[in-house]
């Protein structure tokens, strides 16, 4: 799925540490025409030894094709880095789809590339 990802990345030198950050949200098209609406908020502080890291990812594919859509689902940030406009970030998911036998819900891990597709000079619109 080719995705167009408005975000918001930041790296944060703080006098007692170090804070990265990325949000977005927005909406995504594949290459064969599905839709995507996604959002996620994920942050990382670090300080000498102590690593805090917290976030959640959430994308749902929803079209005429899929009558109970696609869900996958990040809740737990494991690692994160932000350099630029990109940010990388994983940790563990779930993916939840409906078949012909009925819903299923598998467990994963989620690898996400994002990268902040604003204009330079243009309004801060994601």
């Amino acid at each position: 799925m080719c995705v167009v990802v408005g975000v918001l990345g930041a790296t944060m030198a703080l006098a007692f540490g170090l804070l990265q950050v990325a949000e977005g949200r927005g909406k995504a098209a594949s290459a064969d025409g599905r839709h995507a609406n996604f959002q996620f908020n994920v942050r990382k502080f670090t300080k000498g030894t102590l690593v805090r890291k917290e976030g959640t990812l959430l994308i749902e594919i929803v079209d005429r094709n899929t009558v109970d859509g696609v869900r996958i689902h990040m809740r737990e940030l494991r690692d994160l880095d932000v350099d630029g406009k990109v940010a990388r970030f994983e940790g563990p998911g779930r993916i939840r789809f409906q078949t012909k036998a009925g819903v299923v819900e598998k467990r994963g891990h989620v690898f996400a590339v994002v990268r902040d597709n604003r204009r330079p000079a243009g309004p801060i619109e994601p």
